[in-house]
């Protein structure tokens, strides 16, 4: 590198230790954000799911609910019929 090469070597040692700690915190928030992606696209497919599930066991109350309604229904007419 031109820029490290054309300073004193007093400053050069530092600011060469400096670049490669910067390019080492840079690499290591690259992972994290690498990893975070992934987790938030796990926890997206995880919440669809639970979504579907949700919808699913709200029909399925619905439909106990119409039933229960219809037994209940039948259950008073023929204690009205005796």
């Amino acid at each position: 590198d031109t820029t490290t090469r054309s300073l004193p070597g007093d400053i050069q040692t530092p600011l060469q230790t400096r670049m490669a700690a910067l390019e080492q915190d840079m690499a290591d928030l690259h992972a994290q954000m690498l990893e975070s992606a992934a987790l938030i696209q796990t926890l997206a497919e995880q919440n669809t799911q639970l979504v579907r599930r949700a919808e699913t066991t709200r029909l399925r109350l619905k439909i106990l609910s119409v039933v229960v309604l219809l037994l209940t229904v039948a259950v008073v007419s023929l204690a009205v019929l005796r």
